[in-house]
């Protein structure tokens, strides 16, 4: 099965509003919606579609997802739908992408590009302290946490 084959049977499993974005071949595209309701799937047809239709290079398509697995899977259905052009399109994670402009670009951010991420550590440190004088507790959580100078505790109902 050829390429745009692939791409036309894929197209037309769609129901109308995902056709719409897959459609939408000029200039960005922000798709908004809930776990396991073909983003993913959607985002790689508009890339192969966009290849297919539109005189463009792959490396001038960015695809962004939030998670790791999601930008995995993107790609393997990009290797499907486009076969090795796939490769030259940039699939990553937002913060992937924001750390790779970070640091390819450092002197049009005002905070260096050496910063490092939070450490779980810290994290817990810097959530301590803006919560300190808030009373905290969540219904789904019960459990007390120690950590030299830090110590975290949920109850099972809300006090004001």
């Amino acid at each position: 099965m050829t390429d745009c084959a692939r791409l036309q049977e894929a197209m037309d499993r769609l129901n109308p509003e995902q056709l719409q974005a897959v459609e939408h071949l000029d200039g960005p595209l922000l798709v908004i919606a809930g776990p396991g309701t073909g983003k993913t799937q959607l985002l790689s047809l508009r890339a192969a579609n966009i290849l297919a239709k539109r005189d463009v290079s792959p490396s001038n398509i960015l695809c962004l997802t939030y998670t790791e697995a999601g930008a995995e899977a993107m790609r393997k259905r990009l290797v499907e739908l486009v076969g090795r052009d796939a490769y030259g399109i940039q699939v990553c994670t937002f913060h992937g992408f924001a750390n790779a402009a970070r640091t390819l670009y450092p002197d049009a951010f005002s905070r260096a590009a050496s910063d490092k991420l939070a450490t779980g550590l810290h994290q817990m440190r810097l959530w301590t302290g803006c919560f300190s004088g808030v009373r905290f507790v969540s219904r789904f959580l019960a459990f007390t946490r120690e950590w030299p100078g830090i110590r975290m505790k949920c109850s099972h109902s809300f006090r004001r």
